[in-house]
C-alpha cells in the first residue's frame, strides 16, 4: 500500500487518523471503510480521504504495524515530555527556566 492520507489528514494522531491506522494494521485495505473513519471535525471530506487512501498499489517502505508503532512511540514520548514540562522545578522555576504561573 502506498498511502497519501498524510496530505488529507492534519494529524495523523487524532481520532480520524488512528482509528484509520488500526483499521490498517488489522488488515482492512477499502479505502470506502477506512473513510467511513472520518470524524464530523475533519476538515477532508470523505471522498478526498478516499482518494488519498487509493494507493498505487506499490509496496511502502514501512508496513502499517511498523508505522502504528512509530506513531505510538512518538505520541508517548511527546505526552511524556509535555508531562515533564508541566512539572515545576526547586525555586519555582520550570525545566524551561520560566516561571511556574501557579
Amino acid at each position: 500500500m502506498n498511502l497519501q492520507i498524510h496530505h488529507v489528514l492534519s494529524d495523523l494522531t487524532g481520532v480520524t487518523g488512528l482509528q484509520i491506522l488500526r483499521a490498517i494494521v488489522a488488515g482492512e485495505r477499502d479505502p470506502q471503510v477506512l473513510a467511513a473513519f472520518r470524524q464530523p471535525g475533519c476538515k477532508a471530506d470523505e471522498a478526498t480521504i478516499v482518494k488519498a487512501l487509493t494507493g498505487s498499489g506499490a509496496t511502502s517502505i514501512c508496513s502499517p504495524p511498523t508505522i502504528a508503532r512509530t506513531v505510538r512511540l512518538f505520541t508517548s514520548q511527546i505526552n511524556a515530555c509535555d508531562a515533564h514540562h508541566r512539572t515545576p522545578l526547586r525555586g519555582g522555576q520550570t525545566p524551561l527556566g520560566r516561571p511556574d504561573p501557579s
